[in-house]
């Protein structure tokens, strides 16, 4: 999925992917024998350069939803990309050295 940005210096349109897209993504954490569901099937896309805004009450999984998006943690199921790659797919080293170049 790409969008048309305006460039800057041309007044050209560019082809500018997502920043974050996330598909179909589902996390549980297991706690004291109970599975506790926070996210469950969610769909995001997170475009350059807008403003984007995540609400929801204490425990709706916010902060999990980012820490998917800055590669600190997993999704149990669906699909994590940012910056056009495949977090899923990389090895811990090269999802570290990702995120060292790529989040900060």
């Amino acid at each position: 999925m790409t969008e048309q940005v305006p460039a800057p210096e041309s007044g050209q349109a560019t082809i500018q992917p997502p920043v974050a897209l996330l598909t179909g993504v589902t996390k549980t954490y297991h706690m004291d024998y109970v599975d506790v569901p926070v996210i469950k099937g969610v769909d995001i896309l997170v475009r350059h350069a807008c403003f984007t805004v995540v609400l929801g009450p204490s425990g709706s999984g916010k902060t999990t939803l980012l820490n998917m998006i800055g590669c600190i943690d997993k999704p149990d199921a669906g699909e994590v990309v940012i910056a056009n790659c495949k977090v899923g797919e990389l090895s811990d080293d090269a999802l570290s050295d990702f995120r060292a170049k790529n989040i900060g």
